[in-house]
């Protein structure tokens, strides 16, 4: 099924934490299908808030890791949290 208003916005996790990092296993990759690594890459989720004057928050326990080539994705989250999963977000910040 296509949802055309169905809109996600997505950031950059690496640009966001300086240390980020985390683990995803080959198979969960595999099952996005074939493509080399530079095919491959992994996206927060950001959410925006509902009231004006808050910050939007990021989701670094469980992004996304998309393949172009193949236009698949999954989110893979993290058991740990070492990330959290509503991390306020400056906007500014990232296009500054």
């Amino acid at each position: 099924m296509e949802y055309s208003a169905l809109v996600f916005l997505l950031v950059d996790p690496f640009a966001i934490e300086e240390n980020y990092a985390f683990d995803v296993q080959p198979s969960q990759i595999m099952e996005l299908g074939p493509g080399d690594a530079s095919d491959i890459s992994l996206l927060a989720v950001v959410t925006l808030p509902a009231d004006r004057g808050q910050l939007p928050t990021v989701n670094l326990q469980g992004p996304l890791v998309i393949n172009f080539k193949t236009r698949y994705a999954k989110q893979v989250v993290s058991g740990d949290d070492q990330h959290a999963v509503r991390r306020p977000l400056d906007l500014e910040k990232l296009v500054a």
